[in-house]
């Protein structure tokens, strides 16, 4: 590899996904609520140029991440038991590092 390569390599390998971004890097950020073993869950949600991140409101630790890469889908679905009645399912790439899991997330509509 020339070392040019190399030093992207390096780049993306020391990119923190740990830890919310600085406001700069964020292209969206917002509190809403998602599905966490079968209960809606009130978390912060950070998108970046190549990310998706998901922390508790209060926290800069990231939870949970979706590469923008592994999502293959994202569908409004309308849920009736929810005070809001709508919510966005987020479809991730089998392959991926979230193994084709399905993300449901429930915004105010005002937030999105």
């Amino acid at each position: 590899a020339t070392p040019q390569a190399m030093q992207g390599l390096r780049g993306r390998e020391a990119m923190d996904i740990n830890t919310i971004p600085e406001k700069g890097m964020r292209k969206l950020d917002i509190e809403l609520n998602i599905l966490v073993a079968g209960k809606w869950r009130a978390r912060r949600l950070v998108v970046t140029k190549e990310h998706v991140l998901f922390s508790l409101p209060s926290e800069e630790a990231v939870r949970d991440n979706i590469p923008l890469v592994d999502i293959t889908d994202i569908t409004v679905k309308h849920e009736k038991d929810e005070p809001s009645g709508e919510c966005f399912q987020i479809q991730t790439k089998i392959e991926g590092i979230n193994s084709g899991r399905t993300y449901h997330v429930q915004a105010g509509s005002d937030e999105l």
